[in-house]
């Protein structure tokens, strides 16, 4: 039989369990709420704000890319027109044959060779050499040609060119040469001065047209170390003068 003092019992009982009930899913409810409480596209935005910040991150840390350096601008090997040096290497741009218009091949000869009429059909081809003009004076000769500096005595030189008269006339031609020498002008023998010697000139006079003319000269160098190689013109009403190099024009030789 249910006493007053069991009823108070039993309501208080459930109403223990009923708070407890209700606290607990109140907890749970305010978790959820807390967890849900942002939506999904804020999270999202958040999430691609952070992956953002950390690209930005890492591409502010790479080191800038160096502009490549400019070439260097390509050096000249076109030698000054007033070069010392008589016998050079050969450029062969359009510009440089004007101002290397004599081509000459190098020949050694036998030692002992005694004259160009002699010797050089023998001689041994070495190599190719261009020149300014024939303005070699007496000097001392020990440094050979380009790319064969031992060959300084017993050779002998092969030149070709155009030599350009500028007036009809009468001209005389001086050739100075240590050792031996022979100008040719469109194939006929000028000046002769052959043979081993010490510097000495030889001249003729020969009347030409005006405009170019084929021009050959031998030279040749007995025993070391002296050479001289010089040749001179006096043309029409002039002065005699070493012939220039703008008197010249490149042949293929």
């Amino acid at each position: 039989m249910l006493t007053e003092k069991n009823l108070r019992s039993a309501f208080a009982l459930c109403f223990t369990l009923s708070l407890a009930h209700s606290g607990c899913t109140q907890e749970s409810t305010f978790t959820a709420k807390s967890v849900s409480r942002q939506p999904p596209a804020k999270v999202a935005a958040e999430q691609v704000a952070s992956d953002d910040s950390t690209s930005e991150d890492v591409v502010s840390e790479s080191p800038p890319i160096a502009p490549p350096e400019p070439e260097p601008e390509p050096q000249s090997t076109t030698p000054p027109a007033n070069s010392n040096d008589p016998f050079q290497e050969c450029i062969l741009g359009d510009e440089d044959r004007a101002k290397q218009p004599i081509v000459a091949k190098v020949y050694q000869l036998r030692t002992g060779a005694g004259s160009l009429e002699s010797d050089f059909a023998a001689g041994v081809y070495r190599t190719k050499i261009c020149m300014l003009k024939f303005d070699v004076p007496d000097r001392a000769f020990t440094e050979g040609f380009p790319g064969i500096p031992g060959l300084f005595e017993w050779f002998a030189i092969e030149a070709r060119s155009k030599l350009v008269a500028p007036v009809d006339g009468n001209y005389r031609f001086r050739l100075l040469s240590d050792d031996g020498s022979i100008l040719y002008l469109n194939n006929n023998v000028v000046v002769n001065n052959d043979g081993q010697h010490p510097p000495s000139s030889k001249e003729a006079t020969v009347n030409l047209n005006a405009g170019s003319h084929d021009l050959r000269l031998l030279y040749f160098q007995g025993p070391a170390t002296q050479i001289a190689l010089q040749l001179f013109w006096t043309p029409p009403a002039k002065e005699e003068e070493v012939v220039p190099t703008s008197a010249f024009r490149y042949v293929d030789f």
